[in-house]
């Protein structure tokens, strides 16, 4: 490990350590107390929640399996309140995906009335504050239900904590856990994605539910997209007339062959973008996120030479996360469950010859380029063929120091 990663390592772990069960700055409310507004049913309508007194609370009943965020979050910190009825069961999913089940795909902090005798048999590892199934609470700190407790989950990176009625009962390293537990829980390698509310069959209630989001631009992240303009980037183009426009907060491209390069060159960064891709005659959608690209001085490539992060969800032989034709290990991605019109969230993390992406929260391309081709360059947001059509709705990047 080298000097500069060890000291961030003992910093974190000393603040963490050291911050109050709920901080001052307790962050932005996730929940508006009037209504379901920023949340969402998922498998199924969420007709088994609903609002009262300022109060969150699913019935239990049928409907939706569980309440989730519309946006995704990757490093933050949540608080909440809880209430339980006697023998409840529910939880709060972390970085949890769209599709698929969201405790092992992604992550639950179990909720649970720990003292009613129908859970006397579980395992340790599925009380309240338990990472459910993979690391137990280090002690029961739990009121009887019937009455409110909070609870304060803080994930960074590869570190997740949960507070428990303002007592520390978890410190996980997600790394390690993922090397023991990675096949029953998939989701211990996930670095981003949706926070839920789990239906377990009982009541649940829940209120003053707070996010302070970890990766702001205090965190060193720099918004690339202004949601208003082109500020900030070159519009360039090589076939056809294709055009970028800001529709709603949506930065649109089509038209035809070309890019939009950042006017600013970066060299070892994390880079975080939602995007959605279609064909407007019914083809398939096809653009991707080039970095580290150099100056375009030949005018006969299309493109500038440089790592393409590819977004192209029906390409067999490099699918979405892919870096784009290099031929190494590592570099072609699992084919991931997107598809056309629907947004989804790429992450690309570039350190030395070391490239990363993430789709969805879920880890795609990782390989080192032992040629080290291109070590700094611009940000390039691609528009590939004259029907399709490039929307991006955030991109935003943080520079890597010290990382060499």
């Amino acid at each position: 490990m080298k000097a500069t990663k060890l000291y961030a390592t003992i910093l974190f772990l000393l603040c963490m350590f050291s911050i109050p069960a709920r901080p001052e700055d307790a962050g932005k409310p996730l929940f508006n107390g009037i209504d379901l507004q920023g949340w969402q049913g998922m498998q199924g309508e969420a007709t088994n929640w609903g609002v009262k007194d300022g109060v969150l609370a699913g019935t239990g009943g049928k409907g939706s399996q569980w309440l989730a965020t519309t946006g995704e979050y990757d490093d933050f910190d949540l608080s909440l309140e809880f209430m339980l009825p006697k023998e409840g069961n529910s939880g709060v999913f972390i970085r949890a995906p769209r599709e698929g089940t969201p405790y092992t795909d992604g992550m639950e902090i179990q909720l649970l009335d720990d003292y009613g005798d129908k859970w006397k048999k579980l395992e340790p590892n599925q009380f309240t504050g338990a990472l459910y199934a993979v690391q137990a609470p280090s002690k029961r700190v739990t009121k009887p239900a019937g009455q409110w407790q909070t609870m304060r989950i803080l994930c960074v990176a590869e570190k997740c904590m949960v507070w428990v009625n303002g007592e520390p009962i978890l410190d996980a390293d997600l790394d390690q856990l993922a090397q023991t537990h990675g096949q029953k829980v998939p989701g211990l390698k996930r670095r981003s994605g949706l926070i839920g509310l789990q239906n377990h069959g009982d009541p649940v209630s829940v209120k003053n539910i707070r996010i302070r989001e970890l990766d702001g631009a205090a965190d060193g992240w720099t918004e690339l997209f202004n949601r208003r303009n082109v500020d900030g980037w070159h519009e360039n183009r090589f076939k056809h007339a294709p055009e970028w426009k800001v529709i709603d907060g949506v930065l649109t491209g089509h038209g035809g062959q070309g890019y939009l390069s950042s006017l600013e060159d970066f060299e070892d960064f994390e880079l975080y973008a939602e995007a959605r891709i279609s064909d407007t005659a019914g083809g398939r959608g096809n653009s991707g996120i080039y970095f580290r690209c150099a100056p375009h001085t030949d005018k006969t490539k299309e493109f500038p030479p440089g790592y393409e992060a590819q977004l192209d969800h029906g390409d067999d032989n490099n699918p979405t996360g892919s870096i784009y034709a290099l031929k190494i290990d590592g570099a072609r991605a699992p084919k991931p469950q997107t598809k056309d019109g629907e947004w989804v969230s790429l992450r690309i993390r570039a350190i030395g010859n070391h490239l990363r992406t993430w789709v969805n929260g879920s880890p795609s391309a990782d390989c080192r380029d032992p040629e080290n081709r291109h070590q700094s360059g611009s940000i390039l947001l691609q528009m590939h063929h004259l029907t399709g059509k490039a929307e991006f709705r955030e991109v935003r990047i943080r520079k890597i120091s010290g990382s060499k």
